[in-house]
């Protein structure tokens, strides 16, 4: 049967295949998604200031993620 067949759409999907996770493989795929975005956030800080030390990149991202909800 094909896809399209089986939800009206791909946000339905979306929704059941999310549903359809144990509690651990949603752990797991949000701290890759955590990671993912730290390491596109340091990339972004050190293209616009390539004279900070790696240790100043990953303060600053550190402070950017724990303000986020602010």
């Amino acid at each position: 049967m094909h896809l399209s067949r089986m939800y009206s759409s791909p946000a339905e999907m979306q929704v059941q295949l999310v549903r359809a996770m144990t509690p651990e493989e949603k752990l797991s795929i949000s701290q890759a998604l955590r990671d993912s975005a730290w390491e596109f956030k340091a990339a972004w800080i050190r293209s616009c200031r390539p004279d900070l030390a790696e240790s100043d990149v990953q303060e600053t991202v550190r402070k950017l993620f724990r303000d986020a909800g602010t």
